[in-house]
């Protein structure tokens, strides 16, 4: 089998080249999952031998427990890419209770042949295949498809624009001077580049300081404005050609993104984060007398969660991307007439939006479980797929030149969890618990012997549980979605609330041993599962984003009650269960309620920059409570007393971390954290070169 592993084989028509993960035939090239591509190795290797589904969990899944309809899945992926029918198979025949026997033999072939036959694709060069695979995949949505919103015929080509070292995205087209200025980030660094899109030429950096850089726009020709940020500081600033950068506005509040009237070149559009409102408000910055204008004060329907924003090419209408309840849907708001519409249909995810033709916005997102760009066409009130991104990445940004070209940027990162002990200052990487996929949301069990955490090595997300002494894995879910959040263990380890997006968001609850669905709920937005009772009958949710109350719900029925306005982030229940602890927001610290009387105790004075804790970054037991501090890229642990009997001080342990790890828990003692420390990151951005009949 060693031999299959390394070197290219060949059976009937096709050939396989396994480094490259690729099934060939006559000239047409197939990427296959990794699973299913070892699958394949497999069954091809053992000639006509029966393979037994428990030969397939050793070799495709080791350390790892996996129940037999993964195994049919990933069968039944390999016969599609195949178009093998299990009824009437060619290749693959299932031995009834036994296993799987691959009924053609398959053999070696030299290098030379290999390159004959795969002269398009040479095994060393993925990232060729990768650009020529898009084409393929990007000329069945857009030349094929006659309901398309633009009509495109075909794709002439998909070439890289930029290829270095890092992630680079975020970027803005100079049409006078056919350039193009984006954003690199390379692991600490978000950095500012320049180069031509002639593909002639070489990227220039244009920020050299230690700032982070984001949305860059071009003002003219020769002026660029973009946002930066340094510790707790934003600043929106302009820079002409290679003069000093000029600070044109700055903030202690996130300041999202920039927008530009065309039409109206004295001014600039931004979005901030407000957390006295806990909302991000729609500002106009005035270039002659640096006046700020809130659009709310004129516009007072615009959406109070505004993410994205974008002018029409006339100036008259301003694109707001907004989150309406689960979903993200783009309005437009009429800057003559002050009405609002909402145009075309909401999107699990919006990362990006801009102008296309012909009356369209161009959206990079997720729709219907599904990644790429989509086209809205304004006047029909509907959305197209332009471009389905490619396995395991994603498209966050696209821009439409005036010869019809797409540009978009596409974006891969492998996140990894780990543990890391404060007291020694060490870190374990978990290596299996870790995969080929992203591992995120881990979590420890109530007895802390398991970490539960959301990976997409199956290809879809779904929960899992890695129990710590043995080093297994288990599939907890099997619900082949796109989106799970931060997972919930109850106090007993028997119950687990998860919620996640599949079409419609979801809020759910799993037996952990029988893996079964106990109650399932659609619910209208995010909710954070923050704690269980004690006896395990009720879990306690928040929204976290604009306005936050906590909630309990019943774990049968999911139905809700509200516990407390403007609160959330942690909760921890009393034994008798007559009180529980929590963040305040009103107060900016912890407080307990007393759920018969619902009279307030305040425990802690309030808390420095508590609007910046995500779930998991603050845990609360019987003594003290524990929150992340993160500052000049450290990341600290601080204790706080719960009780003046046990003392007033705090303590404050630096930890050897990232500021852009992202902590998911924290253990009860305060001793261990589990984070998801992101690999190496890569993103390109590309160009789709269309020419139409």
């Amino acid at each position: 089998m060693n031999d299959f592993l390394s070197s290219s084989f060949t059976f009937s028509d096709f050939i396989v080249d396994p480094q490259a993960n690729l099934l060939i035939k006559k000239n047409s090239e197939k990427r296959l999952e990794p699973k299913v591509i070892s699958l394949l190795i497999l069954l091809a290797s053992h000639d006509n031998k029966v393979i037994s589904k428990q030969q397939i969990r050793d070799s495709l899944w080791p350390n790892v427990i996996v129940g037999d309809e993964t195994i049919a899945r990933t069968i039944f992926a390999l016969r599609q890419a195949l178009t093998d029918d299990a009824k009437n198979p060619t290749y693959i025949e299932t031995i009834p209770k036994k296993g799987y026997r691959f009924l053609v033999k398959a053999s070696l072939v030299s290098q030379s042949l290999t390159q004959e036959k795969h002269t398009i694709f040479p095994p060393k060069n993925i990232a060729t295949f990768t650009f020529l695979a898009l084409i393929l995949v990007a000329a069945t949505f857009i030349g094929l498809s006659k309901d398309s919103v633009t009509d495109f015929s075909s794709i002439d080509k998909i070439v890289p624009i930029t290829n270095e070292r890092g992630s680079q995205s975020d970027f803005s087209i100079n049409q006078i001077t056919n350039e193009i200025i984006y954003v690199n980030k390379d692991g600490r660094t978000k950095a500012l580049y320049v180069r031509p899109l002639s593909g002639k030429g070489v990227s220039r950096k244009i920020s050299q300081d230690e700032w982070k850089v984001s949305s860059p726009l071009w003002l003219d020709q020769h002026t660029l404005l973009y946002i930066r940020k340094k510790q707790n500081q934003y600043q929106i600033v302009r820079k002409y050609k290679r003069q000093k950068t000029e600070v044109l506005y700055q903030s202690i509040y996130i300041i999202h993104e920039l927008a530009l009237n065309k039409h109206s070149k004295n001014e600039l559009s931004f979005t901030e984060h407000t957390p006295e409102l806990r909302q991000v408000s729609v500002k106009t910055l005035n270039f002659i007398n640096g006046k700020i204008t809130a659009l709310m004060d004129t516009y007072p329907d615009i959406p109070k969660g505004v993410y994205n924003i974008l002018y029409s090419a006339d100036g008259e209408i301003l694109y707001i991307v907004s989150l309406m309840g689960a979903v993200e849907q783009v309005s437009a708001l009429d800057l003559k007439t002050a009405s609002i519409t909402i145009i075309g249909e909401p999107f699990d995810i919006i990362d990006d939006i801009a102008l296309g033709n012909n009356d369209e916005v161009l959206v990079s997102g997720i729709s219907s479980d599904i990644k790429g760009i989509w086209a809205i066409s304004t006047k029909e009130q509907k959305h197209k797929l332009v471009l389905p991104a490619f396995s395991g990445q994603s498209i966050v940004n696209a821009e439409m030149d005036q010869q019809e070209n797409i540009y978009y940027a596409n974006y891969e990162v492998r996140k990894s969890l780990e543990i890391a002990s404060i007291s020694e200052n060490s870190f374990d990487p978990l290596p299996q618990l870790n995969s080929h996929g992203s591992q995120q949301s881990g979590v420890f069990s109530a007895d802390e012997k398991h970490v539960y955490f959301v990976s997409n090595r199956s290809g879809y997300f779904e929960l899992w549980a890695y129990e710590i002494k043995s080093g297994l894995n288990k599939q907890i879910t099997h619900l082949e979605t796109s989106y799970i959040g931060r997972p919930l263990i109850s106090s007993t380890n028997k119950y687990v609330a998860i919620v996640y997006r599949k079409q419609n968001l979801k809020l759910a609850v799993f037996n952990t041993v029988t893996e079964e669905v106990v109650s399932e709920k659609e619910i209208t937005g995010m909710l954070h599962p923050l704690a269980w009772s004690k006896d395990d009958n009720f879990i306690f949710l928040s929204e976290h984003i604009k306005q936050v109350n906590l909630y309990q719900y019943d774990r049968e029925t999911l139905t809700p009650s509200i516990i407390q306005e403007s609160a959330g982030l942690a909760v921890k229940t009393s034994d008798n269960q007559k009180s529980i602890i929590f963040v305040d927001y009103l107060h900016q610290g912890l407080v307990e309620k007393n759920l018969e009387s619902g009279q307030l105790t305040k425990l802690t004075a309030p808390i420095a920059n508590l609007d910046a804790l995500m779930p998991g970054e603050l845990k609360i037991n019987e003594q003290s409570v524990f929150f992340i501090k993160k500052n000049n890229n450290k990341v600290s642990l601080v204790q706080l007393p719960l009780n003046p009997k046990n003392g007033t001080k705090t303590t404050v342990t630096n930890i050897d971390l990232s500021e852009n790890v992202n902590i998911s828990d924290i253990s009860q003692d305060g001793s261990e954290l589990v984070y998801s420390n992101k690999g190496n990151q890569q993103g390109r951005i590309m160009k789709i070169q269309l020419s139409s009949e």
